[in-house]
């Protein structure tokens, strides 16, 4: 397969910019929005904004391009596995591994009427939506301890 033109590699990396952009002005709706269904939302607008530059992309003849992880500044990769792998298994896909489903009866007056399916992601891999802290800083100086990854 032939490789990317420097005018593709150019376009690519130009619509990435835009990309982290409208993750950054999503953050600042997400902090500014009082009601916890917006900000799920934009949280999961944010997320799949900032994730696009390192899924699969494709050139106009097919080519594929995505920023590799080491383009994620240094004390930031912890937060940035978390969004991704919040992208790829909640909002971009559907993944039984993500969400740990159960399949429960239901009963109702004494009689099973239906089943129910019960999911819930694992504390340690939720998005810290409500409380969600934003980085004062830039690429090259130490993140504050919120936005390290720990949720």
């Amino acid at each position: 397969m032939k490789e990317l033109t420097a005018s593709e590699r150019y376009q690519f990396l130009t619509l990435y910019l835009r990309d982290f952009h409208e993750a950054m002005r999503t953050a600042v709706l997400v902090k500014r929005r009082s009601t916890r269904e917006l900000r799920a939302i934009l949280l999961q607008y944010l997320v799949v904004a900032y994730a696009r530059p390192f899924s699969g992309n494709r050139s106009a003849t097919g080519q594929f391009h995505r920023l590799q992880s080491e383009a994620v500044p240094n004390g930031y990769q912890t937060m940035h596995d978390l969004l991704i792998k919040q992208r790829n298994g909640f909002f971009a896909h559907t993944d039984l591994n993500a969400y740990l489903p159960t399949v429960i009866p239901w009963t109702h007056a004494g009689e099973r009427t239906e089943l129910m399916l019960m999911y819930s992601c694992p504390k340690s891999e939720q998005l810290p939506g409500g409380h969600l802290k934003f980085p004062q800083s830039w690429p090259g100086q130490t993140p504050p301890a919120d936005v390290r990854g720990t949720g």
